[in-house]
């Protein structure tokens, strides 16, 4: 149990969250929750590939350690994106682990999520321009397809899906001159 107004709490909550009416948040190796109208946080998942060094920011920092992410993805489902891993919970027990193959998370506006599965793509140096991969990962059964490659970017900033239509992703690319962009991508024609 947590309240913001402890001054004695050292570690710093990283919002995560909001949905239903309940703010979660990362706080060294677990995620935690509270109401809208409350200040106190609970425990709501622990991690057990992290440990209690995951409290230190400069050490999670430095290495690209720590809790990059979380998403409710329904009452049941969370994902959370630590390093090289995505992990899935159903009921706030792990289910499933998505391996990265290249770099440490998708940026934090990097994942689309639906019921059965996230978009996503891995960011990371891509110092020689390899092409770059969308992905569609199916997490119930634990399967994943490249629904879109770029070609001359270094890596993915944002994958975005539109409010209205939720076949549209919103695609922003970088680093350097014309490997920067912004693309619409379709998802019933993957173009």
């Amino acid at each position: 149990m947590y309240f913001e107004s402890e001054v004695f709490v050292l570690p710093k909550v990283k919002y995560q969250m909001y949905h239903n009416n309940k703010f979660y948040a990362s706080l060294g190796n677990k995620i935690i929750v509270r109401e809208k109208d409350n200040s106190q946080w609970n425990d709501y998942i622990i991690i057990e590939k992290l440990s209690l060094i995951n409290y230190f920011e400069l050490y999670n920092r430095l290495l690209r350690h720590g809790i990059h992410n979380f998403y409710k993805i329904d009452e049941y489902i969370d994902c959370i994106i630590i390093k090289a891993n995505i992990l899935f919970y159903n009921n706030k027990e792990l289910v499933n682990v998505l391996k990265l193959e290249n770099g440490s998370r998708p940026l934090r506006n990097g994942i689309v999520y639906k019921s059965d599965h996230i978009i996503y793509s891995e960011y990371y140096g891509n110092k020689d321009r390899q092409p770059v991969n969308i992905y569609k990962y199916n997490f119930i059964e634990d399967k994943r397809e490249i629904i879109y490659t770029f070609n001359n970017i270094r890596h993915i900033h944002f994958i975005q899906e539109d409010i209205k239509d939720h076949d549209r992703l919103y695609i922003g690319t970088g680093d350097l001159d014309n490997e920067c962009g912004f693309y619409i991508f379709n998802l019933q024609k993957k173009k």
